[in-house]
């Protein structure tokens, strides 16, 4: 057995060479460059014209980019010698009789003077192979090779380019379409920043200043826009507006799933909670007005678990409410063990049925008492040995 050394072939060298760089390029100038730089190596020619009909009418093409061989960078360029700006639309013209059809052409003996598009651009060539580029079927682009001797360009040749063409072709559309995401991707990450900084501005700016009471929130998102929900309600109203000795609404509130979908439930919530028009009787009264506000908006497969409660600064009396949430938890000074859930009442999420169905309780809240309210973005937070946190954790934490 025999290995010939096949290393100082040139052709050979330069077709592994534009495979390696259309195998690496990341836009569609970058793949048409390396297929050029590597025909002008192996068949001598002259000059290179890139023609694009994509998104034009029929009959109709942009000169994207026009160079002596040497030069292989094919974006975009307006200094097209003796052409009228290349970003323009032609019609007619040499190039458009050869793009008149998606077959790949071969001319000798050219004569091209004084053309109605290109001008004298092209008088100096005497033969040409014109190599279409399909995409999804359409020949939206061509690669003109010129070479100054009449029989420089062959069939052979023609052959050849057909083949490459075929070869960029995919990588060409891979790099158009990579484009498309990222751009996408691009809009939509500028459009879940925006819906998270419109989600943060829902929640309070400040602490509520109720009597006898001090009160602390923290809040971090699973992702940047989330469901998470907490808020506070003045009902009562004095001579210079909301009368914070008066009833407080006091809510939290967790929307299913993640993400800007979850952000633009909690934002209903929101609204729904603030728009209630009078102060009401009981916090199941105002859960249930949430609920059927959101079953008549059609949430979808969504939902949100809450509790609500309606606190009296005047008499320490916290009335409330649930719809599947987390029940809150009562700590006693001085007797951290000496913990209560406030479980004695649970309905329905909101969403899920025509009513919530939870009861109404009440408890009276001692000096030094502390009222921990959380979702299960923590009870649900998982160990790395995969351990869940549950309520117990936040217990034993407290």
């Amino acid at each position: 057995m025999q290995e010939i050394d096949i290393s100082n072939n040139p052709r050979i060298n330069a077709f592994v060479e534009m495979a390696k760089e259309i195998a690496h390029s990341d836009s569609p100038a970058a793949a048409l460059g390396a297929f050029v730089k590597a025909s002008d190596i192996v068949h001598g020619w002259a000059a290179h014209m890139h023609v694009s009909s994509h998104g034009l009418s029929k009959n109709e093409y942009r000169i994207l980019r026009f160079d002596l061989a040497g030069h292989h960078d094919l974006g975009p360029r307006a200094d097209l010698p003796g052409m009228t700006h290349s970003p323009e639309v032609h019609t007619g013209g040499f190039i458009g009789e050869v793009i008149d059809s998606t077959a790949p052409k071969l001319f000798r003996n050219l004569d091209i003077e004084d053309d109605p598009v290109v001008g004298n651009t092209l008088k100096d060539y005497s033969s040409m192979a014109a190599v279409p580029m399909f995409f999804r079927g359409d020949a939206t682009d061509w690669i003109l090779l010129l070479h100054k001797n009449s029989d420089g360009a062959t069939e052979n040749s023609l052959e050849e380019m057909i083949l490459g063409s075929n070869l960029i072709g995919s990588n060409i559309a891979k790099a158009q379409i990579m484009d498309r995401l990222v751009s996408a991707n691009e809009r939509i990450d500028l459009e879940v920043e925006n819906i998270a900084e419109i989600q943060r501005s829902l929640l309070p700016k400040a602490m509520p200043d109720i009597p006898g009471m001090a009160v602390a929130a923290n809040y971090e998102t699973f992702d940047r826009a989330g469901g998470d929900y907490y808020d506070f309600l003045p009902f009562s109203c004095g001579v210079s507006g909301r009368d914070p000795s008066g009833l407080w609404g006091i809510i939290i509130a967790d929307a299913s799933g993640h993400g800007p979908a979850a952000a633009v439930v909690m934002a209903m919530v929101h609204t729904l909670f603030h728009s209630y028009h009078r102060t009401p009787e009981s916090a199941v009264e105002l859960l249930e007005y949430i609920n059927e506000n959101l079953q008549s908006n059609r949430i979808h497969y969504s939902f949100v678990t809450a509790w609500l409660g309606i606190y009296d600064p005047r008499t320490r009396i916290l009335r409330y409410a649930c719809a599947g949430h987390d029940a809150p938890l009562l700590m006693n000074p001085g007797r951290p063990e000496d913990m209560k859930r406030l479980d004695d009442v649970r309905g329905f999420p909101l969403g899920v049925e025509p009513q919530v169905g939870s009861k109404e309780a009440s408890v009276t809240l001692e000096q030094g008492q502390t009222l921990v309210l959380y979702t299960d973005g923590i009870t649900e937070s998982v160990s790395p040995d995969g351990v869940m946190f549950r309520t117990e954790g936040i217990e034993k934490a407290l």
